[in-house]
């Protein structure tokens, strides 16, 4: 999940603030419960630079647009465990097979 209405000030440089950054989830999963992530799915650093999900918190001068972004793939993928968005973005692109995206709206 990332949010690209962080303002720049702290948004990393790419300007887009990460939430949560997870893959390898199988397809015979249907839903992701609080606490219970599955242990053959991987999570990488949001922009906390922490391995889990970190929840909407806007500023309060406008509402921000949250993507949750699902990427098919033919393949799981192997990245290293200190990998970023940018190197996991690179490795999908050669395994991608359909892509959706859902964005919802959040404000204070």
């Amino acid at each position: 999940m990332d949010d690209p209405d962080a303002p720049v000030a702290i948004a990393p440089p790419h300007g887009i603030w990460d939430h949560w950054v997870i893959y390898n989830i199988s397809a015979s999963i249907t839903k992701l419960s609080e606490g219970q992530i599955d242990s053959s799915i991987k999570i990488l650093n949001n922009s906390w630079q922490e391995k889990k999900y970190g929840g909407p918190c806007p500023l309060a001068s406008k509402p921000h647009r949250y993507f949750f972004k699902l990427y098919a793939l033919n393949d799981y993928l192997e990245l290293d465990e200190n990998a970023s968005k940018q190197d996991l973005v690179l490795a999908l692109q050669k395994h991608l097979l359909a892509e959706a995206a859902l964005i919802g709206i959040y404000s204070i």
